[in-house]
């Protein structure tokens, strides 16, 4: 075995202080390569916090990451409440002028107390009632139900509920496709979290039949298909290869097979050029009779006067 990172040096057989070398810089490297600054992991720097309510806890959860990667960088209290002050905007910043200014005393003697500081100014006074009514909302929809769980798990720690009744608002919006394997294999579950690790199994198996019946989309929630249209034909136009006769006859009305004599008799008088009755038009002719195709004579005969004119009773 090639000496290197993660390999040891000399092969597979080491001295004692090689061993003891080797292990240091393995821990050196599991603790961000210099010795616990998180130099080789760089955690994303929070977003400036500007005394939004109901961005305070998003942003020290951000802060507490990076304390975790880089444990030696922000060892002690001053390092972390330092850190989190320079991202300070708007109305946190006011807040924290006075105080950096010594005009009045901090009332904070170490992070965990500027913590609860943040959270007296700054913190969600509507939280729970607000996660309540997310709560009776939130549905899986066409999500997967890992994602589901979690935004259903993250208010589950603003509110104060029985096991029971947050297993049964999840079961409220959890998909009807889960829902219906739920009912069929009669499960019974005393948590939420048992029943989202079972619903993110049996989704998986879900997703691995549609894989080998080669359904390569997932849909959760059924779809109501619209009633397929029946074909309609519809006459070729002369650039597809149609005659031209078929697209006027589709165009205007068709009208009977009929003598010329009887066709220029009931334009004379004003009938239908259809069913030969007063009182209509050929294109509002509600007659049952079978229209024939006009002959080629009496179709040129149309196009010369015009479709409205032929149409006109």
């Amino acid at each position: 075995m090639a000496e290197g990172a993660g390999n040891p040096p000399g092969g597979a057989f080491m001295s004692n202080d090689q061993l003891i070398q080797f292990t240091a810089q393995l821990l050196a490297g599991i603790q961000g390569n210099d010795g616990g600054h998180g130099g080789g992991i760089k955690p994303k720097e929070p977003e400036p916090f500007e005394g939004e309510p109901t961005k305070l806890r998003s942003f020290l959860a951000n802060l507490q990451l990076i304390f975790n990667v880089q444990p030696r960088k922000y060892g002690t209290d001053n390092e972390k409440i330092n850190y989190a002050q320079t991202y300070f905007r708007g109305k946190a910043l006011n807040w924290l002028v006075p105080i950096i200014e010594e005009r009045i005393p901090a009332p904070w003697t170490n992070y965990a107390t500027f913590k609860e500081a943040l959270q007296d100014t700054f913190g969600d006074k509507q939280a729970k009632e607000r996660a309540a009514n997310a709560m009776d909302k939130i549905k899986q929809g066409a999500r997967a139900f890992s994602e589901y769980w979690s935004d259903f798990r993250l208010l589950m720690t603003e509110v104060d509920y029985t096991d029971e009744g947050y297993l049964r608002y999840l079961l409220k919006g959890t998909s009807n496709e889960l829902l219906d394997c739920y009912q069929n294999q009669g499960a019974e579950f005393a948590t939420p979290a048992t029943f989202a690790n079972w619903a993110i199994r049996q989704e998986a198996k879900i997703q691995s039949i549609r894989q080998m019946k080669g359904i390569n989309q997932r849909s959760y929630e059924p779809r109501n298909n619209p009633t397929p249209r029946p074909p309609q034909n519809r006459p070729l136009t002369t650039s597809q290869g149609g005659d031209a006769m078929d697209y006027d006859a589709n165009r205007y009305p068709r009208t009977p097979k009929i003598e010329k004599e009887e066709y220029n008799r009931r334009k004379k008088e004003g009938l239908c050029l259809k069913c030969g009755r007063r009182g209509h038009m050929i294109r509002d002719c509600r007659s049952k009779t079978n229209p024939a195709r006009v002959s080629v004579a009496e179709m040129e005969h149309l196009n010369e006067e015009g479709p409205e004119d032929a149409a006109d009773c």
